[in-house]
């Protein structure tokens, strides 16, 4: 592996890593006040007064304080790309079928958040069509890349 996809590597597991946790230390941030904890309606909510899970801390940081989040959605598409490229070396139609399946999962994912009501799910909608055109546009340059490769083989 060169220095060149180490580098990416380790910059993209870094991003995500600081980015979840900044997304976490936002998402805690609804235990202070019970108006915006009913705001979020957690999904997880137990008997006990203040026992919420991780995914409604993310749920939370989502809909109020969306930044974090974003980055840690694209530094993570960015790392499974990334190692999918690494991984697969010279097969292009594994790595154009793994881009567009995670295109066809944040077209999903912002059908699914599309009636929503908050700013900041509205930017994430934003943000995930983004990054799905994006993934598009790499799946169906590795499309066209493995389609010339085998022309060159006839």
């Amino acid at each position: 592996m060169s220095i060149k996809c180490m580098t990416q590597l380790f910059a993209s597991c870094f991003v995500f890593l600081l980015s979840s946790v900044a997304t976490w230390y936002n998402g805690s941030s609804m235990l202070e006040g019970p108006l915006s904890a009913s705001l979020t309606g957690g999904l997880t909510k137990s008997s006990a007064v203040h026992h919420y899970s991780h995914i409604d801390y993310l749920l939370y940081t989502i809909k109020f304080h969306p930044q974090f989040p974003i980055m840690m959605m694209v530094s993570g598409i960015y790392l499974i790309v990334l190692l999918s490229i690494i991984g697969f070396k010279k097969r292009y139609g594994l790595i154009s079928s793994c881009c567009l399946c995670i295109t066809a999962l944040l077209c999903y994912s912002s059908y699914k958040l599309s009636h929503t009501s908050t700013e900041g799910e509205h930017a994430m909608i934003t943000s995930s069509l983004a990054a799905a055109s994006l993934c598009l546009a790499v799946g169906l340059f590795y499309l066209l890349k493995r389609f010339y490769s085998q022309k060159e083989y006839i």
